[in-house]
């Protein structure tokens, strides 16, 4: 390894400068002095060649001997470079770091801290010098790779999060040093078979570059070793670099597989066979069930079963996800599973997993409540094809009236779903529900929809974000009103996305981004647009900003004008699409496109996105293969919102890496394509409603938003029309109930 391609630095020099106040503060010198920081950067490894600090957000704390904190500064550059801060006289250990705790795209984290003493009246100076604490990791694909799978990414996950190195990514994830965990996804090019393995890497150092290098096992000729794992060899110097080999087993490699082999996950109750997704809906009496079976069809062959569990198994000291075939005996005791293999012939064999003990034994309810349990079968065949079996517990104590703990699909901002359950004795079940720091008395009362089982349902709007709920069951029992225990609820947050009505604009150079300059520069920014891959070229094109502020067509202050351009010089150059997204710009890939996130972390559940806008679309007179529509068709734009459990690496020269509202991450989705001239509603324009409509995976919480707009629908594929202008302003996402949110899935 050549020694220049050392990654980690130590960083950073921080000068303190403790003085006494000026002469206007005599009085106060005898017990202050004040401080002035001064933060410069080591590019170099060896040397304290220091540079002024451009882009890292730094945080300073001061703390005293005891360990308070006697001064915070969230960010080094705006509220402390060259300003003086004055402390009490005494010792203080100074901390500087970044803020960021998540794994980062070529962004480390530093830390260094020093103790130091601020004299009363006297100047003092120290200096705390920073370092890289993450370990770097980069991955690399051979064009082995390459020439079998049509597509493939790696995962790379840490305690701290999860980073995802899709098919042409160069940037590198810095993560903090503990356990990696590593999930390569591959699609075969000539059959679409789909194929998935997992590594461990326990002994992960702090600033080490480890590049993980994939690669293919050359076909030897000889027997399939398709039973095998994944191999790893580490080529560690004496340098920070380590580089592993990972090398794919042949047969992922395998090109006459006519077909996609058998696998099938059923499960059984009471003798019954159920479908994955059936929610075992009983009452605590004795054993809950007679019989419950997972009857596992594969053709070829178990390779692994992997348990997910929810929260309720956690705490009760069950791992989030553990391999049943490799769990220690101690482990499946706990669970009380048990299973055998019984092969039906050469060429199919069925795996029974017999999970009556655990439901009847280590499932349990709330004294008196129910009690929900969620379990995720993930079963993956020698083949790494993967099927999933999600088995839902609600399970209720042997009483009359009950009302059930919420699940994460029952919990919204403003409207809840409130469940329980009501014995054939007890005659007109009610709900009461309130706010819990509120007497009984101020509950409302509501009258529930009811089955044959006497399961009650009842869907509750007017609710109040991040409030705390409570509810109960009433109902006559023999003449008597009687009462089921109260449960409590918290209902979610509203989280609000910055610039939603695209007021904050800044133009460091030559392109516009849609943010504040404070947040650009601080890299906090949420939306981004294709302006700076346009104006590459600028010295020669000129500035060009498909994406600009409007301050004429406007609803108010501020709106975005997204006006398609080709960018180039005569022939030379590309269609650019006017966008606007929640995201991130990456760098410009040679002339073929770019690179580029869609999504920024976000945790709320609306149901709508409204706004308004203004669109005329013109004769499209650029177009390339792939899109949609053609030269001389007329424009379309389009507006798409969705919630996921990632963000996504988009690179416009590899269409594989475009999003897809049917990637198995969205939660919600919801798109506005117009290719008509619109507005005159007001000032031109037109309010639009975009329902966010939930999917099967309602019940998983998201974790980032993916909000798009583009003056071309196909701007991706680079085809669109020069004379399409699209104006957007006021955005807004709503928490309100919305019954068109939940129509895919019947309902809440």
């Amino acid at each position: 390894m050549k020694r220049n391609q050392i990654y980690w630095i130590p960083l950073l020099l921080l000068f303190l400068i403790c003085g006494c106040d000026d002469e206007q503060n005599e009085q106060n010198q005898s017990q202050t002095g004040s401080i002035v920081l001064g933060v410069e950067k080591d590019e170099t490894l060896y040397t304290k060649a220091g540079v002024a600090v451009t882009n890292e957000v730094l945080s300073v704390t001061f703390l005293t001997e005891s360990g308070d904190t006697a001064k915070y500064y969230n960010n080094y550059k705006q509220s402390v470079a060259g300003q003086r801060i004055v402390l009490p006289a005494g010792k203080y250990n100074v901390v500087v770091s970044s803020l960021n705790k998540e794994p980062q795209w070529d962004t480390p984290f530093y830390y260094g801290e020093k103790e130091v003493t601020v004299i009363a009246g006297q100047t003092t100076t120290a200096a705390i010098e920073c370092s890289i604490t993450n370990t770097k990791v980069s991955v690399k694909f051979t064009n082995a790779v390459e020439q079998y799978f049509s597509d493939y990414e790696a995962v790379v996950t840490g305690k701290s999060g999860a980073l995802t190195y899709q098919k042409g990514e160069t940037r590198a994830g810095f993560y903090f040093t503990e356990k990696l965990s590593v999930d390569l996804n591959l699609v075969n090019k000539n059959n679409g078979l789909k194929f998935q393995f997992n590594k461990l890497f326990e002994d992960i150092q702090p600033r080490y570059h480890y590049i993980l290098k994939f690669d293919v096992q050359p076909p030897s000729g000889g027997e399939n070793n398709a039973g095998g794992d994944i191999s790893i060899t580490i080529n560690k110097t004496d340098s920070t670099e380590v580089e592993c080999t990972i090398t794919i087993p042949e047969y992922a490699q395998l090109i006459d597989i006519p077909n996609v082999p058998l696998l099938d996950v059923i499960t059984q109750i009471n003798g019954g066979n159920e479908t994955n997704d059936k929610v075992l809906d009983v009452r605590k009496n004795n054993d809950i069930v007679d019989q419950h079976k997972v009857v596992i069809t594969t053709q070829a062959g178990l390779r692994n079963l992997y348990f997910k569990v929810s929260d309720a198994f956690i705490n009760d000291g069950i791992p989030v996800m553990f391999d049943w075939l490799k769990a220690e005996n101690a482990l499946k005791t706990k669970l009380s599973i048990s299973g055998q293999e019984d092969k039906i012939s050469e060429s199919k064999s069925v795996y029974t997993l017999d999970l009556t003990e655990m439901v009847n034994q280590y499932l349990q309810p709330n004294e008196s409540s129910g009690r929900s349990y969620n379990l995720s079968l993930v079963i993956l065949d020698k083949y790494h094809q993967e099927t999933t079996a999600d088995l839902s517990y609600t399970i209720k104590p042997n009483l009359p009236l009950l009302a059930t703990e919420l699940s994460d699909q029952e919990k919204w901002a403003t409207f809840a779903v409130l469940k329980g359950f009501c014995s054939p004795e007890a005659k007109n079940p009610l709900f009461k529900y309130g706010k819990t720091n509120e007497s009984e008395e101020n509950w409302q009362t509501l009258s529930p929809q009811s089955d044959q089982e006497g399961n009650l349902k009842k869907l509750i709007t007017g609710l109040e974000p991040s409030t705390d709920y409570s509810f109960k069951v009433e109902a006559t029992i023999d003449g008597s009103l009687q009462s089921s225990g109260v449960v409590n609820f918290t209902t979610e947050g509203t989280p609000t996305i910055p610039n939603l009505n695209f007021d904050d604009w800044y133009q460091p150079k030559n392109a516009w981004y849609p943010s504040s300059e404070n947040d650009h520069n601080n890299q906090t920014k949420w939306w981004d647009s294709g302006n700076e891959g346009a104006n590459t070229m600028s010295s020669l094109t000129g500035v060009r900003n498909p994406t600009s502020p409007e301050e004429t067509i406007i609803i108010k202050n501020k709106a975005a004008k997204l006006a398609s351009d080709f960018v180039g010089l005569g022939s030379i150059g590309k269609f650019a699409a006017g966008n606007i997204y929640v995201g991130k710009y990456i760098e410009t890939v040679g002339t073929s496109g770019a690179k580029l996130i869609f999504g920024h972390e976000y945790v709320g559940k609306p149901t709508k996105l409204t706004g308004y806008y203004q669109y005329t679309p013109g004769i499209i007179d650029y177009a390339e293969s792939g899109a949609g529509l053609s030269k001389g068709d007329i424009d379309q734009c389009h507006i798409y919102i969705a919630l996921t459990t990632k963000a996504f690496n988009i690179n416009t020269s590899d269409k594989s890496t475009l999003f897809s509202p049917d990637d198995e991450s969205v939660i919600a989705y919801g798109e506005l394509i117009d290719g008509q001239r619109s507005g005159n509603e007001t000032n031109g324009f037109q309010k639009f409603e975009i329902n966010l409509e939930y999917n099967k995976n309602v019940t998983t919480k998201p974790t980032h938003i993916v909000i798009v707009a583009s003056a071309s629908r196909y701007g991706d594929y680079f085809t669109g029309s020069t004379s399409s202008v699209l104006y957007l302003d006021e955005f807004e996402l709503h928490f309100d109930y919305n019954a068109s949110s939940f129509s895919g899935i019947g309902g809440l």
